[in-house]
């Protein structure tokens, strides 16, 4: 009696953490607190996202979209463009995402988790300094009944990482 319930212990556990997803922010560099509301934010533009030899055609885009929509409720102004537009000096501060990795899976049938990464290096314009350089790491669900995207998933660390920098 006492193994068939330590038995179905374990399983549960096992189930709980592969129907979980997993967000990590792991910070590389932060030498500012918080940064100030209302200021301008320009963001760069975002490479798409590789894996396995594949281009996955607009996650960059995706991705940078997500900062946007995320940074407008901290800021007077959002602008987003290429790396050498950032040099604009009306930006109080320019952050430049880099997709490290993008591994869409559809965990659904297959049981291998989506998994992504993302480097955020934030500039403070004023301070001429980097004041956050952090990587945001996601791995999805092993067990669901529904696929998640890499995108859905994208977009709900992005948030985390934009509500903590105020």
């Amino acid at each position: 009696m006492k193994n068939t319930a330590s038995f179905f212990l374990f399983l549960s556990l096992l189930c709980l953490s592969a129907c979980t997803t997993a967000i990590k922010q792991r910070d590389i560099a932060q030498t500012a607190e918080k940064l100030s509301r209302n200021k301008t934010i320009y963001i760069a533009d975002v490479d798409d996202g590789w894996f396995n030899g594949r281009l996955y055609a607009g996650s960059g885009k995706n991705v940078t979209n997500m900062f946007a929509v995320n940074m407008r409720p901290y800021s007077s102004k959002v602008e987003t463009g290429t790396v050498n537009d950032a040099k604009k000096p009306d930006a109080d501060y320019i952050i430049k995402p880099v997709i490290i990795h993008w591994e869409p899976r559809a965990a659904a049938w297959s049981g291998i988790p989506t998994q992504l990464s993302i480097n955020v290096s934030v500039f403070d314009t004023a301070l001429n300094k980097e004041v956050v350089n952090r990587t945001l790491s996601v791995r999805g669900r092993s067990f669901t009944f529904v696929s998640q995207s890499a995108e859905g998933l994208a977009d709900i660390a992005i948030k985390q990482f934009c509500g903590s920098l105020f």
